[in-house]
């Protein structure tokens, strides 16, 4: 069930606004402070279930194997026994084995220079053995040392796709990407049964338009992916906006952002966190 189908969009203004009450059983809570490292097209992917992409003691840009199906587009086999990754995509084949550095691309093994892992039973890889062996295209920021990776399968990803049916038109924005996400600071209480999953997130930003945005058009705009629901903020809808300032931004300024957020179910677990810097017309 998508639980935004009957208006999680209407209430996410609330939602995100609103933490449950502490208990003296609550799971504890995990703080992560990061830069941004991964941008999908237009999404800084800020969170990934079960770590946040992390770069190892390499440099090499880490991520789970979940989100190389589900936002790259890939076809993905564990074998838990073998600890083995079998990924598919664009006619090629790789297979990549946990605490092991050989790798094989179409059955010709090959040498990486940093190892796959596991954390909390969640296989984890570097991105760069994608980008050099199944034709993914990726550059790197300069600036910022964000990793864009350009692959139109994201938009495949159902909650990716089911959000924009909520979102604003791209007639409302003067840019789809003039803002970028460069750093954070994530509160996330472990996902417990009892209560509803719920967080704290940070977030700094710049305006890389080239000019100055007015006050009211700067849109950072948040996406909250959780197992089975999704949430959004309702962006200028009359009814439905979420109120907050919206200030004057000079070229190249740095701004902040902090939302409280919240699970609608029990038992819900986030799964994914992006940011869309976008400015509005």
């Amino acid at each position: 069930m998508k639980l935004l189908k009957f208006g999680l969009a209407a209430v996410l203004a609330s939602t995100l606004s609103w933490f449950p009450s502490n208990s003296s059983f609550a799971a504890p809570a995990a703080t992560t402070k990061s830069p941004v490292l991964l941008q999908i097209n237009d999404y800084a992917v800020i969170y990934t279930y079960p770590k946040a992409p992390y770069l190892d003691r390499q440099q090499r840009l880490i991520v789970p194997l979940r989100a190389v199906s589900e936002l790259l587009g890939a076809s993905v086999t564990y074998d838990a026994e073998l600890k083995q990754a079998t990924i598919r995509k664009n006619g090629k084949e790789l297979i990549l084995t946990a605490k092991s550095n050989q790798i094989l691309v179409d059955h010709v093994p090959k040498t990486m220079d940093t190892v796959p892992t596991i954390d909390q039973q969640s296989f984890l890889l570097p991105v760069r053995v994608l980008l050099d062996n199944l034709g993914l295209k990726g550059t790197r920021d300069s600036q910022t040392g964000i990793l864009h990776v350009e692959e139109d399968a994201i938009n495949d990803f159902p909650m990716i796709r089911d959000s924009k049916e909520w979102d604003l038109s791209a007639d409302n924005f003067a840019s789809s990407n003039g803002i970028t996400a460069t750093s954070y600071e994530l509160t996330l209480q472990a996902s417990d049964k009892s209560q509803l999953q719920h967080g704290s997130l940070q977030l700094s930003a710049q305006n890389r338009t080239g000019h100055s945005i007015p006050a009211g058009k700067e849109d950072l705009h948040l996406l909250f992916v959780f197992n089975n629901t999704y949430q959004m903020e309702a962006d200028l809808n009359p009814e439905l906006e979420q109120k907050r300032p919206r200030p004057a931004l000079a070229n190249g300024q740095v701004f902040h952002r902090t939302t409280d957020f919240a699970g609608a179910n029990y038992g819900d677990t986030l799964k994914y966190i992006f940011a869309v810097g976008r400015v509005l017309k």
